[in-house]
C-alpha cells in the first residue's frame, strides 16, 4: 500500500502539512518495503489548480491513501473517482500520522475548504 502524507519538509520527523494542494512537500511511503519517496510538491507554485495538479500527481504514483489537514473539492473530486481514501491527519509529525494510521486511529476527512483557500 503507498500512503501520501502532506509534510512541510522531508523527513517523517517534519511536521503535517495541514494543506493539500499547496503543502511544501508529499511523502510517498510504501507499508510493505518502508521505502519513502519525496515528492517536491511542484503544484503548489501556480495560481490555479494546485489540488487537482497534485491529486493527480497521487493518482498516477499509485497512491491508495492520504493524510492531510484539508483539502479543497477540486482535489477531492479527483480522490474520489480514483477510489483514494483520504484521512483527517492529526497535529505533530508525517511520523506520528503516520503511526495513527497504522493503529487506524485517524479520521476519514469528510470536510474540505473553498477553492484557492491556501494562497
Amino acid at each position: 500500500m503507498k500512503i501520501a502524507i502532506t509534510c512541510q519538509g522531508k523527513s517523517l520527523e517534519d511536521a503535517l502539512d495541514q494543506r493539500f494542494g499547496r503543502a511544501t512537500n508529499i511523502l510517498l511511503v510504501d507499508t510493505e518495503t518502508h521505502f519513502i519517496d519525496i515528492i517536491d510538491n511542484e503544484a503548489m507554485a501556480p495560481s490555479g489548480g494546485a489540488g487537482i495538479a497534485a491529486a493527480q500527481r497521487m493518482v498516477d504514483q499509485g497512491v491508495t491513501a492520504v493524510i492531510t489537514g484539508q483539502i479543497g473539492p477540486n482535489a477531492l473530486r479527483v480522490f474520489q473517482a480514483a477510489d483514494i481514501h483520504l484521512y483527517q491527519g492529526i497535529p505533530g509529525s508525517a511520523k506520528s500520522n503516520l503511526e495513527a494510521f497504522n493503529k487506524n486511529q485517524l479520521s476519514d476527512l469528510e470536510r474540505f475548504v473553498p477553492s484557492h483557500s491556501g494562497q
